[in-house]
């Protein structure tokens, strides 16, 4: 026994003898041509042995005998190198070319794109489209299948209409969800489009059930640019200067085919459209600076901005600064990034109706009173003549030069990341956000105005109008992400974290007017001269407050690949609102998604990729207010003002039931790619439920009020996308590549508890009662719903209509409008059959040319103008008349018909640019590139509307953001109606200047 130690010692001290014969440390460092790679993957092939190396791309392992390294990094080439013994290895990894194209950012991390189960679409900043860009969304138009971005008329402080695949929700936030950086919520008024470098777009439910509620219309992410560890500090300048013109107007007559027309002759000639429209001049400014060393990278960016509309006395001054800061401290284990962004913005929205007013005004009526054909008193309308007596007439010159419509806005949000690596394997990331917006709206009708300022009035002239509003968004975030592999066969990632969010919300609002008269002063400036304020109810005043606004939700997804080959994405996410009721607060939002590369097993010849995938995915939609699930009441207060106040008993009932709206989406994909050739094909369904909506209930029940909110209908949705790239030449001093996206898709209401209807009406003068888009369970969404003009005219000059059904009786009364033996029938639809986008690139030596062309076809548009003005109407004979091709001088009555309703389709030049790189490779500067860039330079099209691109939804009638500066919501139900206060589209040409130093 005595000997039993020094036994067992001797027995251990061979067994680790052996064991340090059989394995050995090795070390090493990762790079590329350019530097270190942080966060490369050393494993020993064949075990769950491996590391990453560190921030300096340094790394550590021991390895057994005979041992073989795999080093792997995300877009580049991986490389199996033997031990032999080495205790010393150092690998350069070379950039595989297709791998870095496809690396995509999604929710809460990345991923290689052919590990993707999900619908997703990656735009890298060379494929954005060129030119004035004053919208994020604009670099995107056409570069995604199954994203619409639309902004009819191109008014600059206008943003975009955005819809992904389609509507859906109907009483929740249509557009898609925008993520910078990893912040939820920004805004992208607060991100100039020159430092962006990549937005991918997240489509099917299964990519964005991870983002529960707020990726219920889909997600944008948005990834800005950056500096790189031991990047020297580089200065750039990006410098563009543009002309704008209108591509497209309204034809309507001259003075002398006017007066032909039996128009009244007021002895002058204006051209209406060229009195309130300019050439627009737009400069944007851009420098940034960035570098980096080891331990700290930065990028630091200014933009300025200033672009003026072609409607006079329209346009927009913007200054933004961003700083992106990323630092490595404790041993390089831990991670901090830091972002912000301010954004100052003035805006001269103008006034849209100057635009309506030039299209209707008398041509043969002088612009100054001094010219009138009679007495006429200008002092006091400014200076200005005015048609006075007529019914909805105005000076469109007038509007456009004495009243003044204006904002401000700032933005300021920032951002910390801290990302500490636990292990090898673990790491955990918290982040917090903040963003607050602070704007203000300023509308003034000075008391010589007509329109909007009441001048024939001895007692309510002039009007000031001030809205003030203020936002802020709080986001705090932790997730833990582990990842590891199972010998050779299995790698996976899981994922798992919390998610705050808070929104608080306040604006006042009040309008006043009947200033001073005869006093030529700007009396926005000096409010307390009101006469308003000395009687009682002539001031207009309301204010809003929404604090404690919060969603909070706990999410996990794991992410595993099998054999290389086969992918699997599972995630779930639990979350709760504010917005229902205590019963009701939480939804659950799983998603799943499979995928496969089949080329791993057939071996195809000369093809890289040939995946299929399909996912599954459920996201939920909140209400759109606060408080909806609640009672509301309304104060009434005493009639003399002192005799005190109490609520009514309730103007809308209360339903504590109130619950999320859901989305589910089956996606199906495949997925193709060679050297030259990739193409994506998707195909889904989805099914929206439990519709978020304000309803009509049975009074008796809910003690006398007769609405409420409640979950009630369903919308269906199938498309199609096929995205198509290829290389037709691809040689090192020419290449030229080719790329087609097309989708298609139909939106059906399956239920529809409000019941049969027609809405969207027309307006006045004499069409309140006209509506024209149908709402009908089981039928197709936006359908265009009227009367058949025959094609003749009676002797009084009355449009004849169809008798559709053939009974004998022409039922065409906007009453009957849904009877069954209405001769009504579909005119057409405002969503169109199928989008197209096309994009060219060529490059040949120092130059490169970009083409980009864009289409969309089935849709119809209901031309208001031609509606309303172009009958040749006897008692409107002081009202220009709409002249288009369309036009019949035997149409004496405004009848609408099916002879209004236009089909849209078109096909356009969106974007041409020609572009040469001059490298000068100097002490001081790098190269230079000079652009010259056009947009919407041609359109093919028969619609004879000033912009034949689809309506995707309709504000109303009253329609502008002049008459009301609080705005008013759009229903995504009314699509395919071209409104009288539209923007005319506009044709820009730009000049842009790129320096590196």
């Amino acid at each position: 026994m005595k000997f039993t130690l020094p036994k067992s010692l001797l027995l251990m001290g061979a067994f680790l003898c052996f064991g340090y014969a059989q394995a050995q440390e090795v070390s090493g460092n990762v790079s590329d041509a350019n530097g270190p790679l942080p966060g490369a993957s050393v494993v020993e092939k064949g075990t769950t042995n491996g590391t990453q190396t560190d921030f300096d791309g340094n790394y550590t392992i021991t390895v057994g005998e005979n041992a073989i390294l795999r080093i792997t990094y995300i877009g580049y080439l991986g490389q199996e190198i033997a031990v032999n013994g080495q205790s010393t290895i150092n690998v350069t990894l070379s950039e595989d070319a297709q791998a870095l194209d496809e690396v995509v950012v999604v929710g809460y991390g990345s991923q290689q794109k052919k590990e993707i189960t999900t619908a997703v679409t990656s735009v890298n900043a060379e494929d954005f489209n060129q030119g004035t860009i004053s919208d994020p969304t604009q670099l995107l138009q056409g570069k995604v299948a199954g994203l619409s971005v639309y902004n009819k008329g191109g008014d600059p402080n206008t943003g975009s209409t955005i819809r992904l695949r389609g509507i859906s929700t109907i009483g929740g936030n249509t557009e898609p969800l925008i993520v910078i950086d990893g912040v939820l919520g920004s805004s992208l008024d607060n991100v100039d489009p020159n430092d962006i470098a990549n937005i991918t777009v997240l489509k099917d439910g299964s990519a964005a059930a991870i983002y529960g509620t707020r990726g219920s219309s889909g997600v944008i992410l948005v990834t800005t640019k950056s500096g790189k560890p031991g990047q020297e500090m580089q200065l750039s300048y990006n410098g563009q200067f543009g002309t704008s013109s209108i591509a497209n107007q309204i034809d309507i007559m001259t003075a002398s085919e006017f007066l032909a027309a039996g128009g009244n002759d007021l002895g002058s000639a204006t051209d209406w459209i060229d009195e309130v429209t300019q050439t627009g001049f737009s400069q944007v400014h851009n420098i940034a600076a960035v570098g980096g060393t080891d331990k700290v990278n930065y990028r630091v960016s200014a933009n300025f901005r200033d672009t003026d509309g072609i409607l006079i006395n329209s346009g927009f001054n913007q200054f933004n600064a961003r700083t992106k800061l990323s630092a490595k401290l404790l041993n390089d284990k831990l991670k901090i990034d830091f972002n912000s962004s301010l954004t100052q913005r003035d805006s001269e929205f103008g006034l849209n109706e100057s635009l309506r007013y030039a299209v209707t005004y008398n041509p043969t009526a002088p612009v100054l009173g001094a010219n009138a054909p009679f007495p006429f008193n200008s002092a006091q309308y400014g200076g200005f003549f005015e048609t006075l007596g007529l019914f909805d007439s105005f000076n469109p010159a007038s509007i456009a030069n004495q009243s003044r419509n204006e904002g401000e806005a700032n933005t300021l949000n920032y951002s910390m990341n801290f990302n500490y690596r636990l292990t090898d394997n673990l790491s955990a990331n918290v982040s917090f956000s903040e963003q607050n917006i602070k704007s203000t709206r300023n509308q003034y009708h000075p008391t010589t105005a007509l329109f909007g300022g009441n001048a024939v009035s001895p007692t309510a002239r002039g009007r000031a109008d001030f809205l003030s509003q203020e936002e802020r968004f709080q986001l705090f975030e932790a997730f833990a992400t582990y990842t590891n592999r199972i010998k050779d066969f299995i790698s996976f990632t899981v994922t798992g974290g919390y998610s705050f969010q808070e929104n608080d919300f306040n604006n006042n609002f009040f309008s006043l007017g009947d200033f001073p008269p005869n006093v030529d002063f700007d009396f926005s400036n000096s409010i307390e001269t009101s006469q308003d304020l000395l009687e009682a109810g002539r001031i207009s005043a309301n204010s809003n407050r929404k604090d404690g606004d919060r969603v909070i939700a706990y999410f996990g997804r794991l992410n595993a690949t099998f054999d290389d080959a086969i992918y699997l994405n599972a995630s779930v996410r639990r979350e709760g609102s504010s917005r229902f009721g205590p019963d009701q607060q939480w939804g659950t939002f799983p998603a799943v998604a499979v995928g496969a590369d089949l080329n791993k097993y057939l071996e195809l010849e000369n093809v890289n990729l040939l995946k299929a995938r399909i996912g599954y995915g459920v996201t939920g939609a909140i209400p759109p207010d606060v408080g909806l699930f609640q009672t509301t009441f309304d104060v009434t207060n005493g009639a003399n003002g002192q005799s005190g106040s109490g609520t009514s008993n309730g103007t809308r009932a209360a339903n504590p039931d109130l619950k999320w709206e859901e989305k589910a989406e089956l996606n199906f994909g495949l997925e193709y790619a060679t050297n030259r050739l990739a193409a994506t094909l998707d195909v889904y369904t989805r099914n929206i439920t439990d519709f978020i909506i304000e309803a009509n209930v049975d009074a008796a029940l809910f003690n006398g009020i007769d609405r409420r909110f409640e979950n009630a209908g369903e919308l269906k949705t199938n498309g199609v996308e096929l995205t198509i790239n290829y290389d037709v030449i691809k040689k090192d001093k020419l290449s030229y590549n080719t790329g087609l996206i097309m989708s298609t898709y139909k939106v059906t209401l399956e239920k529809n508890a409000q019941g049969d209807q027609v809405i969207a009406n027309l307006g006045s003068p004499g069409q309140n009662d006209t509506n024209v888009i149908l709402v009908k369970e089981g039928e197709e969404v936006g359908q265009i719903w009227g009367p058949v003009f025959s094609g003749d005219v009676d002797a009084a000059g009355t449009p004849i209509l169809e008798d559709i059904n053939g009974d004998g009786n022409l039922i065409t009364g906007q009453g009957s409008a849904l009877d069954d033996d209405a001769d009504f029938t579909v005119l057409g639809k405002g969503f169109p059959d199928f989008e197209l986008g096309w994009t060219n690139q060529v490059t040949f030596g120092n130059w490169d040319v970009n083409a980009f062309f864009r289409g969309a076809f089935g849709h119809s548009l209901v031309n208001s103008f031609r509606a309303f003005y172009e009958p040749i109407i006897g008692s409107q004979a002081s009202y220009n008349f709409i002249n288009t091709e369309l036009q019949r001088s035997d149409i004496k009555t405004a009848q609408f018909s099916s002879y209004y309703v236009e089909k849209a389709d078109f096909f356009k030049l969106d974007n041409l640019s020609v572009g040469y790189n001059f490298d000068l490779n100097n002490d001081y500067v790098k190269n230079v590139k000079l652009t010259l860039s056009g947009q919407n330079l041609f359109t093919i099209t028969s619609y004879t509307g000033t912009d034949p691109e689809p309506a995707l939804q309709d504000f109303g009638a009253n329609q502008s953001n002049n008459g009301n500066i609080q705005g008013t919501g759009a229903n995504p139900l009314a699509p395919g109606i071209d409104r009288r206060n539209s923007y005319f589209a506009a044709r820009t040409i730009t000049l842009g200047l790129n320096v590196n130093f």
